[in-house]
């Protein structure tokens, strides 16, 4: 016979109780004004501050006791981000449970490699020039140019006014062709794993200092340097370090006004590496491609089960090696030959791109000239019809009738 049963918690309310009277955190948060109705409650026989906005008392966890509650949750079943972040939320309220950042806006020097990554809360342009001038301009100075996607933030107006004010050129790649930054998107991958490495809760942002210092002294082979090498002279002091530096004691006093011309030269004698392309997959182009007047593109976006593969034509503007420039809902448009191919139209406005068909040996059951007896030894062909491009029309011989030129 159970006479009563009591929950096994390893939290102890007692000291989450007196926890919530010394954190200075918990003290802050009831002085704001917010969504939250703090009031205490009495839980195990103690007395909880809790938010009871909702119809179940939520109790204010204090930073000390955030890990040994998301422990005690997460490890019953160990689910996965958004499970253990909606149970977390459904039963207790801690301060920077949510912080409001839903977007990281990434920066990389092409030179040094050196990354940054900025966590904003919205995808607004005027947010995105904050942080360029907060988290960049204000450290490393205003770079010669800015090369960017053609995401609507980039390409706005008060986008190029920044860039007029700064004095530096915007750049954009072509659209749906990774490899023209493919310097980000394969940083995108390296940093996403590493996050995903250290994460084992629901404060991604809390661990964005140490993914970066491991990124930013990570040995490139192509460098043959760190990015914190390239950017600071020297290598960054990281955890488990076995010989402390001693550079710093054989400084002389005297030798500190040689160092700025030295460095300066040194920088004059620096020249950028070229980006080494790891991808070796070709693509196919046309050979009418680069003589083409009009084209179509590749839809590369999500396509229904009836939505075309190419749209247009469009008709060229300019061209170059790697991209065109065409006429597309009357604005001029960059794209890349890799989502191109060649336009034949039979519009007499616009003369196609034909290629000389090669030479074709006869139909093996092709039929020869018939000759009438009756018609005085006229001659009869089978007649070929060809469209306005130029290709010949090719009936199956059942089909073929012997057209008479004289007169009945």
């Amino acid at each position: 016979m159970v006479a009563s049963a009591s929950p096994i918690s390893p939290i102890d309310l007692a000291r989450m109780a007196a926890e919530q009277l010394r954190n200075p955190k918990v003290a802050e948060l009831c002085k704001q004004p917010g969504a939250l109705k703090l009031k205490e409650v009495n839980l195990g026989g103690y007395n909880l501050l809790c938010d009871v906005s909702t119809s179940r008392p939520c109790p204010i966890v204090p930073s000390l006791w955030t890990k040994t509650i998301f422990e005690a949750i997460h490890n019953l079943s160990h689910p996965g981000h958004k499970p253990t972040t909606r149970a977390v939320s459904a039963r207790y309220v801690w301060p920077g449970l949510k912080q409001g950042c839903t977007y990281l806006f990434t920066i990389i020097d092409r030179f040094t490699r050196w990354p940054e990554a900025v966590p904003i809360q919205n995808a607004e342009a005027r947010t995105f020039a904050r942080a360029l001038l907060r988290n960049w301009i204000v450290w490393f100075g205003v770079p010669d140019s800015i090369t960017s996607d053609q995401v609507p933030q980039f390409t706005s107006s008060l986008w190029r006014e920044l860039h007029n004010v700064l004095g530096c050129s915007p750049k954009h790649t072509t659209a749906y062709h990774p490899q023209s930054n493919g310097m980000v998107g394969r940083f995108h991958c390296s940093f996403t794993a590493a996050l995903k490495a250290r994460l084992l809760g629901p404060g991604w942002m809390d661990k964005l200092p140490i993914v970066f210092l491991g990124i930013r002294s990570t040995w490139k082979e192509d460098l043959n340097a760190a990015p914190a090498l390239l950017t600071y002279g020297t290598n960054l002091r990281i955890p488990g370090d076995f010989f402390p530096s001693t550079s710093a004691g054989r400084i002389s006093p005297g030798s500190i006004k040689f160092f700025v011309p030295d460095l300066q030269e040194n920088f004059r004698k620096l020249s950028p590496l070229s980006p080494v392309h790891h991808g070796t997959a070709k693509t196919y182009l046309p050979r009418d491609l680069m003589s083409a007047e009009r084209v179509y593109v590749r839809h590369d976006a999500h396509r229904g089960p009836l939505v075309r593969p190419y749209d247009g034509p469009f008709k060229v503007l300019c061209r170059s090696n790697k991209h065109f420039d065409i006429l597309r809902n009357n604005k001029t448009t960059r794209v890349s030959i890799d989502r191109l191919k060649p336009a034949y139209s039979a519009d007499p406005k616009f003369p196609p791109t034909t290629v000389q068909p090669p030479a074709q040996a006869p139909h093996p059951h092709a039929q020869a000239p018939r000759v009438d007896d009756n018609a005085g030894g006229e001659t009869f062909s089978d007649t070929q019809s060809s469209t306005r491009s130029g290709r010949t029309i090719k009936r199956p011989i059942r089909y073929r009738t012997i057209l008479s030129a004289r007169s009945f």
